[in-house]
């Protein structure tokens, strides 16, 4: 092929035909004027490409001026392994725009930056097209990409486009298999979402692929996870039996992302989407899926359950969240009955997991309320193992479904408040009706001071819904002594909702002596404040830089101006912030350093920030 390079640079001035996509600046961000002297260029390395072939584009920007001038890039990669705040706008010869791939890609922010562009100087950025754009058919294909810079434009035409021009033709059948080759050997890059056999998305890379997959190829089977056909499908169950279990586990996550979707209230979702699939999982259902498939994967889902291997059982209980019935419920009951046959060992310490249950407990509860959508019903008896018992619990906590005929349910319910599983008695806390049944509170109580952090919380939980005094105490108690940060939010909220208000600023007021806790303190400590109370605030802010010494010097400010005016505030009094006793609650001691701040609806920022 021609290596010959293109390049287009386009000035300021709307020099692009067409109606322009709207690029918002990033989140959070005051936005500048675009400088004057920014333009923007183009570069392709080739002026064709076979289709499948990775396409790297140079996008320039150039100070053409005589002044420096700030951009901005980044907060936009982690997760990806490209920046996503650069627009592309891929069409072909018809006119017809390629499908953005952006949209659904997960990411997590990233290190902003704000270098000077000095005259004369540039800032260059290679980016993968097939990462951005799907391009699926060979023709003449125009490429246009514009980023945000920190900078807004006065109206769409003004904004800074750069473009260039490409050829895609189809491969050979000789030919897609030497991209199969090359792209599988380069392997997979787990830093970046899309191994490069992702972007070999077409059909005819299939043949090609499978056999590279058969051979023990993992690249081979995520890039028939790329092709969305019910044939690559098909590929997938036949690797889902291969004799090496990475590359089962590989096929099976492609075969779960093509399930049909779940719906859970007002929202549809997909059963799995993996960290790299840049689809719209609607599509990958519509294009990969077919009923014809449903027996086989709900055998392989049953079968999955029965496995040893934590990764099988999760894997098999999302199948049967996707196609499960309610006859189907007896092979979750056996699994569930599996995994919660031995005890766990209490979670004490303030870094253990508090919010999940044990190995695949919640894909296999997740699985149980999907059957239960579909009309499954349980029913209270005697001889209820605890699997049985943690499928009563959900639906006894489901407000949609009624409450079974009789009072047996209600024994059940005392009964698993009772249990020495922690997941049986986790779910019956969350089972627990909110107009509380007077023999429930001891046993909420008791689960308040569990040896279980997990237990602590989901029973603090579940009397914050029931709003009852005889909780507040108690949960003051845990907030006092807690070190866990999940089960400190939930003691919080159970104190509130019970009705502490004096007595639990106090205690955060307390608290705030200890490091990294001031966040967490001023989420309460803030409702002393009257325009928090008339909702004019849209969030707050706080910075633990301080030292220990400060800390106890704010501490005791808080303490201090709680105690004068703790009979004022139990009496309904808040403070606003024209009041000049709050600032000093709000300030490092000794500087005007801002430590807690809010920010209201219309913009503004008390205390405001100094002006430099």
């Amino acid at each position: 092929m021609l290596l010959r390079t293109l390049s287009l640079c386009l000035a300021l001035t709307g020099m692009l035909s067409g109606a322009e996509p709207e690029i918002q600046p990033y989140p959070g961000r005051e936005s500048k004027p675009i400088p004057e002297s920014a333009k923007v260029s183009l570069q392709l390395g080739e002026t064709s490409y076979l289709l499948g072939e990775p396409i790297s584009v140079q996008f320039t920007l150039e100070n053409v001026g005589t002044e420096a001038f700030t951009y901005e890039h980044g907060g936009d990669y982690r997760g990806t392994g490209f920046p996503v705040r650069y627009h592309f706008v891929v069409t072909d010869a018809d006119g017809k725009i390629m499908p953005d791939l952006t949209q659904f890609t997960m990411f997590a922010g990233g290190i902003v930056a704000h270098p000077v562009l000095k005259p004369g100087e540039k800032h260059q950025e290679q980016l993968p097209l097939l990462l951005y754009v799907t391009i699926d058919h060979p023709g003449r294909y125009k490429v246009r990409v514009s980023h945000d810079f920190g900078w807004a434009a006065t109206e769409p035409s003004k904004r800074l486009w750069a473009e260039a021009t490409f050829e895609v033709t189809m491969p050979t059948p000789e030919e897609a298999s030497a991209l199969v080759d090359t792209a599988c050997i380069r392997g997979v890059d787990t830093n970046i979402p899309a191994t490069e056999t992702r972007l070999l998305r077409h059909p005819v890379f299939l043949p090609a692929l499978l056999a590279r997959a058969q051979k023990g190829s993992k690249p081979a089977v995520h890039g028939i996870g790329g092709i969305l056909t019910v044939d690559s499908t098909a590929a997938l169950f036949t690797l889902a039996k291969h004799e090496d279990p990475e590359i089962v586990k590989l096929a099976l996550d492609q075969l779960l992302a093509r399930l049909p979707l779940i719906t859970t209230g007002e929202y549809t979702t997909p059963v799995f989407h993996s960290w790299y699939q840049t689809s719209d999982p609607k599509q990958i259902n519509s294009l990969s899926w077919d009923e014809r498939f449903r027996p086989e994967a709900l055998a392989l889902g049953k079968q999955w359950l029965e496995s040893d291997d934590v990764d099988l059982v999760n894997r098999g209980a999302l199948v049967l969240t996707s196609l499960g019935r309610p006859e189907d419920m007896p092979v979750i009951h056996d699994a569930l009955a599996r995994e919660t046959k031995s005890l766990q060992r209490p979670r004490k310490e303030s870094g253990d997991n508090i919010l999940n249950h044990p190995s695949a407990q919640d894909a296999l509860i997740r699985a149980v309320d999907a059957i239960r959508s579909r009309g499954h019903r349980a029913s209270a008896d005697a001889n209820m193992d605890v699997a049985d018992s943690i499928i009563l619990m959900r639906q006894l906590a489901d407000k949609t479904v009624p409450k079974p005929e009789g009072d047996a349910w209600k024994a059940r319910l005392v009964t698993s408040l009772e249990s020495p599983c922690f997941t049986l008695c986790e779910e019956a806390l969350n089972a627990v009706p909110d107009d509380i049944p007077s023999d429930c509170i001891p046993l909420v109580l008791r689960r308040m001071e569990d040896d279980d952090l997990g237990v602590v919380r989901s029973a603090c939980t579940t009397a914050a819904r029931t709003k009852n005094k005889d909780f507040a105490t108690p949960a003051l108690r845990i907030l006092e002594t807690s070190h866990h940060s999940w089960v400190i939010r939930a003691a919080s909220d159970a104190a509130w909702a019970c009705g502490a208000r004096v007595d639990l600023w106090e205690v955060w007021a307390k608290r705030l002596a200890e490091k990294e806790m001031g966040h967490l303190a001023f989420d309460y400590l803030q409702k002393i404040i009257q325009e928090v109370e008339d909702k004019k605030t849209s969030g707050s802010g706080s910075n633990s830089n301080m030292t220990m010494d400060e800390r106890f010097i704010l501490r005791d400010r808080w303490v201090t101006f709680l105690s004068k005016h703790s009979k004022e505030l139990a009496n309904g009094r808040r403070f606003s912030i024209k009041d000049p006793d709050l600032l000093p609650l709000m300030l490092k001691p000794g500087s005007d350093d801002i430590i807690f701040d809010l920010s209201f609806k219309d913009g503004t920022q008390w205390p405001p920030q100094k002006q430099e």
